[in-house]
């Protein structure tokens, strides 16, 4: 049977063995729980750090960030420029805008209102005093209303800001920003001028005045003062541009569907009551402005006649063109002819990808926490609903009269407008997928975003520039026209033979009276004409037409024919300006002048 001894070793190596296994799993498992616990105290410390960064990028303001992107895409214009791409802010007064520069130059102090009124329009009688008070920044250099053009762009992005935010009650950060931002760089349309600048403005204070009455709807009607503010903005925008005044209905609908949450329920029968009530204060001003005007405006005919037969021919073009201008077809083509496809690929690429970080980084959740009553999808409704309100006046206007045609007008606060329709239905589309699939939402989102702001970014430098191409055609058609002719000595019409350029190429020789407003601006006189000739056929009833030397030149600029010896004709192919000294049949042959003289002449000094 063995000795006790035996017995015992046989008992110690198993405890032994166990004991060692014991020691080396605690030993194993102090390690791993150690090496945990460094891990997570190093996970706890990153994590701690990135909610910090997020805390204070959190604590930046969104205005803060309109205004620093709007700063930096200028100076990235401004550096395009230094490198001679032919874009930047060589920018000067073009087609309309030298209606008001001459205004402004030949007319200091208050007279400048009364020709404004008496001469060019009897409209927006506010206009001529923007223009004043802007004055110092005008004529600080020849692109000085550019500069102010851009600054309108900021004051509209942060005004959409606060009404898109408002209106959702902070709980679209963002969707707020990304309307604001959009805006910065929705900043073309067909118009060369600068004059939108005017329009863009007064649709900014009516923004404005909804924001702070819905600011007086979210404190319960108990804060007067934004109400009062508001009717002043009101009034403001409506003396700026008088068609803009669809406040009224934005104020009806606010004042129907909002339903504040510092108060108690919400009861239909106390909501029309409360909206009408306010809506007619808005109303009352309105037409007090318009019996003003009427009083003080001169008679001006049909054209601000309104004929209810328009209507379904106008109405589906008009609306089409206040969702998607017509204008911006147009230089999408541009973009494309003029740039290679490899670029236009990258620039958008390299643009979507730093507007993704942006609004990674800035953007926050789309969506902040709910509270009750209210829901993701109602507050973007309400949203499209208000500014499709501020939009039903230009839209009905432009439905009912022949003297605007549809997107005439419209084109007039797209950049207001536009980003806000679009993000609205991206936002919407994108909250459909999320509750069908519920994958990487947030995503997608930025990325939606990001590929609009880039695009609008990419056709705002394309639209910038065709402005630069402009400016540069017309100084050097200014500086030929003066080598020429120096200096007026008498009446006298320019007859430019456009050589090799057809109907279009000029944007500002395309409107009757705007060829003769160059000449009479480059000249600072009202007795100078121009007619451009293009190559093609010739355009209108009555073109150029060379006649007998009885009977000289007509002048479709002036209709009148102009005598011989008070015409000057010229050449010019984009850049120089040669005088025509000798005429017959073939030197306007294929261009859109009528020549009905049996002999050549001559057509010296």
């Amino acid at each position: 049977m063995g000795s006790p001894l035996c017995a015992f070793q046989i008992q110690e190596r198993p405890t032994k063995r166990d004991f060692a296994i014991f020691l080396q799993f605690h030993v194993s498992y102090l390690y791993t729980a150690g090496k945990m616990l460094s891990t997570h105290q190093s996970s706890t410390q990153q994590l701690g750090t990135h909610q910090t960064v997020r805390s204070t990028v959190s604590r930046i303001s969104p205005l803060w960030i309109i205004f620093i992107v709007w700063a930096g895409s200028n100076l990235l214009l401004l550096g395009l420029q230094a490198l001679g791409l032919g874009v930047g802010f060589n920018v000067h007064p073009l087609g309309e805008d030298r209606e008001f520069t001459r205004l402004l130059a030949n007319y200091p102090g208050l007279e400048l209102h009364h020709q404004f009124w008496t001469t060019l329009e009897t409209r927006n009688p506010l206009a001529p005093w923007w223009y004043q008070a802007f004055s110092p920044l005008i004529f600080l250099r020849p692109e000085g209303l550019y500069l102010l053009r851009k600054l309108v762009d900021v004051f509209l992005a942060g005004s959409v800001y606060l009404l898109v935010n408002q209106i959702s009650g902070g709980r679209l950060p963002k969707f707020a920003l990304a309307c604001g931002i959009l805006v910065l760089f929705w900043n073309f349309s067909g118009l060369v001028e600068q004059i939108i600048w005017i329009p863009l403005t007064s649709f900014a204070f009516s923004i404005l005045s909804v924001y702070l009455y819905c600011c007086y709807l979210d404190s319960g009607r108990a804060k007067a003062d934004y109400f009062v503010i508001s009717l002043l903005l009101f009034f403001l925008a409506l003396g700026t541009y008088t068609i803009q005044c669809g406040v009224p209905i934005a104020v009806f609908l606010l004042g129907l569907f909002r339903r504040p949450e510092t108060v108690g329920g919400w009861r239909l029968s106390s909501a029309i009551y409360g909206a009408t009530k306010d809506t007619f204060f808005f109303g009352i001003l309105f037409v007090l402005f318009i019996q003003i005007w009427i009083t003080t405006s001169v008679p001006m005919g049909d054209f601000f006649h309104l004929d209810p037969g328009f209507f379904l021919r106008h109405f589906l073009r008009s609306i089409a063109n206040l969702f998607w201008h017509s204008d911006t077809t147009y230089l999408i083509r541009s973009l494309i002819q003029q740039w290679p496809t490899w670029l236009v690929a990258a620039s958008v690429g390299v643009a979507a990808i730093l507007f993704y970080g942006l609004f990674v980084v800035f953007g926050g959740e789309a969506v902040a926490p709910r509270t009750a009553g209210s829901s993701f999808p109602s507050d973007l409704v309400l949203v499209l609903a208000v500014f499709c309100a501020l939009a039903t006046p230009t839209l009905l206007l432009e439905s009912t009269t022949a003297i605007w045609s549809p997107g005439t007008r419209s084109r007039m606060f797209q950049q207001g407008f536009q980003p806000v329709i679009y993000l609205s239905i991206l936002f919407l589309v994108i909250e459909y997928l999320f509750r069908r699939t519920g994958r990487r939402v947030e995503s997608v989102r930025n990325i939606g975003i990001a590929l609009l702001c880039a695009v609008g970014a990419v056709i705002g430098v394309e639209f910038n520039r065709r402005l630069s191409e402009q400016t540069m055609f017309e100084r050097k058609l200014e500086t030929g026209l003066k080598k020429v002719l120096p200096v007026l000595g008498k009446p006298t019409h320019f007859v430019v033979k456009m050589k090799g350029m057809k109907f279009g190429v000029w944007d500002s020789g395309c409107a009757w009276l705007m060829p003769s407003l160059f000449a009479e601006t480059a000249y600072n006189s009202n007795a100078v004409w121009l007619d451009p000739v293009y190559e093609g056929e010739p355009k209108g009833s009555n073109p150029v037409t060379i006649g007998s030397d009885q009977q000289g030149i007509y002048s479709p600029e002036s209709e009148v024919w102009v005598p011989y010896q008070d015409v000057v004709l010229v050449e010019f192919d984009g850049q120089r300006v040669t005088r025509l000294t000798s005429i017959d049949r073939e030197t306007f042959s294929g261009y859109g002048a009528l020549y009905a003289r049996e002999k050549p002449f001559a057509a010296g000094p």
